[in-house]
């Protein structure tokens, strides 16, 4: 079978919906969780499910060639490749070091030697200059991508590969400095989801860049023991994170806490929107600190038993427009992310963007990340900006 066909969209939204619609065993298994009063009425489950046929329905729809010659691969040159990889790295390290300045050091490490909490960190970040941080979340992503495309296309010599992980562990610092586990997710998915669109099984691609020579009898196997032990080092991150709080957040919890406040969400509206509000759908495309001050949107929060959670995929979309929303903005959805998998197979470009788009599939059980400017829109934007200005073919 063609490893490709492993990162089709209507794939990795279905994992999504999975972990999504999870929690429902462990409450039949285990009961509901205590701490939360809510109701299980499965209205949620219809909203995935439908909304899910939606997105694979999108999936189904005509791709739209941009380009005559999308049937021959086009590849971004070494040094094309080597260009964006070092423009990226250096503003990185830029925004970085404007982050450690922030915190006034790294608030992980201030975690664990109980120094800082996570409201002073988060009131910290309400403090720093507009749109940086948020800039910072874009490059990291877009580092990230363009690393992994990078590691496929360009065999390394030793210094080089020496290099190339250097990168690997500054990625994997930086989206974890403040103790927030999405990030190491979004580059563990980027990395895969890039390495398969080249053919690559994820393991090949990390012997690739260890030594060529080394022979694994079952990539599999080592895959789920690498995976293993990430989750394992994500689930200390996130303990790590609230030491001062009197909370679980292992990731069966972390998966739970979305379906538990989406069950409050229906079990205050149903099927139908709280008010209609097409506009509210779309706040976090604008900068944040922007939109706050505005007196056209409105930002307050979707009902919430646990605020510190999102609701899911669906959430404001259910809320604002309601199921018919759910399933007008499905088809959509799909058409999208149809579009962006079918040209990153012809396309270098295509595959760096449709590599963290595969995050906001696989995520889906947390986040809507169409919906939002620092992880997916303003990526993009930067990429394509970036390939204009140095006319990298």
């Amino acid at each position: 079978m063609d490893i490709k066909l492993l990162i089709r969209p209507e794939f990795l939204f279905l994992i999504g919906v999975c972990q999504a619609l999870f929690p429902y065993v462990i409450w039949w298994i285990n009961g509901t969780a205590e701490e939360y009063k809510y109701q299980t009425s499965w209205i949620p489950a219809t909203v995935w499910i439908l909304g899910y046929i939606a997105f694979y329905i999108g999936c189904g729809c005509p791709v739209v060639s941009f380009d005559s010659r999308t049937r021959a691969r086009s590849r971004i040159s070494k040094n094309g490749l080597r260009i964006i990889l070092m423009a990226f790295l250096f503003f990185g390290i830029l925004l970085f070091i404007y982050s450690i300045y922030l915190y006034g050091g790294i608030p992980l490490l201030d975690y664990f030697f109980g120094l800082q909490s996570v409201d002073l960190v988060n009131a910290m970040q309400s403090d720093s200059i507009s749109g940086l941080l948020g800039l910072n979340t874009s490059i990291l992503i877009l580092l990230g991508s363009v690393l992994s495309v990078y590691l496929g296309r360009v065999n390394a010599n030793f210094g080089s590969r020496i290099f190339n992980w250097l990168i690997i562990l500054f990625v994997i610092i930086a989206h974890s400095m403040a103790g927030k586990r999405q990030g190491l997710a979004l580059f563990l998915v980027s990395f895969s989801v890039a390495a398969m669109g080249m053919g690559y099984h994820p393991i090949d691609l990390i012997i690739k860049n260890v030594h060529p020579g080394i022979r694994i009898p079952s990539r599999n196997l080592l895959l789920a023991v690498l995976m293993l032990i990430v989750v394992s080092v994500m689930n200390f991150v996130g303990e790590l994170r609230v030491l001062d709080r009197d909370k679980s957040v292992s990731l069966i919890r972390y998966l739970e806490l979305p379906l538990i406040n989406f069950e409050f969400q229906t079990e205050c509206i149903g099927f139908y929107p709280h008010k209609l509000d097409p506009i509210r759908c779309v706040r976090n495309l604008l900068p944040y600190k922007i939109g706050q001050n505005s007196i056209y949107i409105d930002y307050d929060m979707e009902p919430r038993l646990e605020p510190t959670s999102a609701s899911g995929f669906w959430e404001s979309i259910h809320w604002n427009l309601g199921i018919w929303g759910v399933l007008i903005s499905g088809v959509f959805f799909g058409m999208l992310s149809k579009q962006i998998y079918s040209q990153s197979l012809s396309d270098d470009f295509y595959l760096i963007i449709y590599s963290y788009l595969a995050w906001a599939l696989v995520g889906a059980h947390t986040y809507n990340h169409f919906l939002n400017l620092i992880f997916f829109w303003f990526p993009s934007i930067l990429l394509w900006s970036v390939k204009l200005v140095l006319r990298i073919r």
